[in-house]
């Protein structure tokens, strides 16, 4: 599998690491574009033009997009499940269950954001209409792990999204194949090119310069 990174809907490409099966060292399961520097900044300049149109779109039609991940992801829950297998090591009972904790994020966050962020009247006086609201704080650098490869990284992913925050997903070396099953799937579902952003490479290179961006509002590693 090639794994670019993608910036705007752009497939970008960089200096590439080849992953192979950690059962089958010999066999190799997908060849990785390294973000660098220059593609992190461009990341984050696309996330700021785009935080203010998906700050104000409509909460259901955000969760609703959650939901049709969630729908996808159930879809293709094996073929998920089977790279895992082939890319991280996972045994196939584990596999299949962090797919399934994906699916279950995606709904359950499209639920919970109806519930406690949709705008609610606050009070009852006679001439006033006062409502309590939530939106957005900005963008959002999803930082994941390697061992919960779809799971984690879609999880804080989605939460982020249905709050009104463009994500920068930077998955783990170790994953970028599996994370980038979850990147077309989000694309697949309708969320828009300039809302999430695909950022695989050397955490060591990129890290930095996302975390540290002055124009990052929230950055979500790994279970936080």
């Amino acid at each position: 599998m090639d794994v670019p990174v993608v910036v705007n809907g752009e497939e970008l490409r960089g200096e590439s690491i080849d992953r192979v099966n950690p059962s089958a060292t010999e066999r190799v399961v997908a060849r990785m574009s390294c973000a660098t520097g220059a593609h992190a900044e461009r990341a984050v300049q696309t996330a700021v033009n785009a935080f203010g149109g998906w700050r104000d779109r409509d909460m259901a039609e955000r969760a609703k997009l959650l939901d049709r991940l969630g729908e996808l992801l159930e879809r293709d829950r094996f073929e998920i499940a089977a790279l895992q297998t082939l890319e991280v090591g996972k045994p196939w009972a584990e596999a299949d269950a962090d797919v399934a904790e994906a699916i279950d994020f995606c709904h359950y966050y499209a639920r919970q954001a109806m519930a406690e962020l949709a705008p609610r009247p606050m009070g009852n006086v006679a001439g006033e209409d006062n409502r309590l609201f939530y939106e957005g704080r900005g963008p959002t650098v999803v930082i994941a792990p390697w061992n919960f490869p779809t799971a984690i990284l879609c999880g804080m992913s989605v939460a982020a999204l249905v709050s009104g925050n463009p994500v920068i997903m930077k998955p783990a070396e170790q994953s970028s194949a599996i994370a980038y099953t979850l990147y077309q799937r989000m694309r697949e579902a309708g969320i828009p090119d300039d809302v999430v952003q695909f950022l695989p490479g050397i955490g060591e290179e990129i890290g930095p310069v996302l975390v540290e961006h002055p124009e990052v509002a929230q950055v979500a590693f790994t279970g936080s």
